[in-house]
């Protein structure tokens, strides 16, 4: 019998690359929502649906949630950040425990640990800043805390700065840049080379399925670790 997986966000980069992910593996069942048109072959079913509003319990009965849907941006209106990162989590979160889903996991991001200046050897037990370092990563931590607080079994996952084929958000936003000459914060004054770790999109979805088959629960940073 196929796992049952709703996922949000299958407009989206994240999102629509696990879809297509889970569908190869076989033994999933993926339903996919989203503002926008699903990516190709993302999901086994899709319906357009605007997350900051209560979801529609005709939706479907689901085994698992995949919560991908997010603004990721580093700038943004107030509102629209509530809505889509904030609302819109607690919506899914509502909608989880009225279908008794067995496990919801919650994309969140490594922005949550930003702080101005050099950050190496980040732990899940590194604390968060008392101000996050934007708008984004207020609303993550939200986010996670909504999660945390639901009651359900839930997984956590942290990625940082997720690329592949497909990326429309982290590499095409450094080149766009690059190509303007407005990269002052990758420039070092030490004259050191800047660095940074990062993750392969099918090395996410790799984890993010191992989150959904496996027992675990609580809160995961994701990186490639190199």
């Amino acid at each position: 019998m196929s796992c049952r997986v709703l996922i949000t966000g299958v407009s989206g980069f994240v999102g629509g690359a696990l879809g297509v992910y889970l569908r190869s593996l076989g033994g999933y069942h993926v339903t996919g929502v989203s503002r926008r048109l699903a990516r190709e072959g993302s999901a086994d079913s899709f319906r357009p649906l605007d997350l900051a509003r209560p979801i529609p319990l005709d939706l479907g009965d689901f085994d698992a949630i995949v919560h991908a849907a997010a603004l990721s941006a580093p700038w943004g209106s107030p509102e629209k950040f509530q809505a889509q990162n904030v609302d819109a989590t607690r919506n899914m979160l509502e909608f989880a425990k009225t279908k008794a889903a067995k496990k919801f996991v919650f994309i969140s991001s490594s922005s949550v640990y930003y702080r101005h200046g050099d950050q190496l050897g980040i732990s899940e037990e590194t604390p968060f800043p008392e101000r996050p370092i934007n708008l984004y990563a207020a609303t993550k931590v939200t986010g996670e805390r909504l999660v945390r607080e639901s009651g359900l079994s839930a997984v956590i996952l942290r990625p940082r700065a997720v690329f592949g084929p497909g990326d429309t958000v982290l590499f095409p936003r450094i080149l766009r840049a690059a190509r303007n000459g407005v990269l002052p914060r990758m420039k070092r004054t030490d004259g050191t080379t800047p660095m940074g770790d990062l993750i392969y999109i099918e090395n996410l979805s790799h984890y993010i399925e191992r989150a959904l088959a496996l027992p675990c629960e609580g809160s995961f940073n994701l990186t490639n670790d190199e």
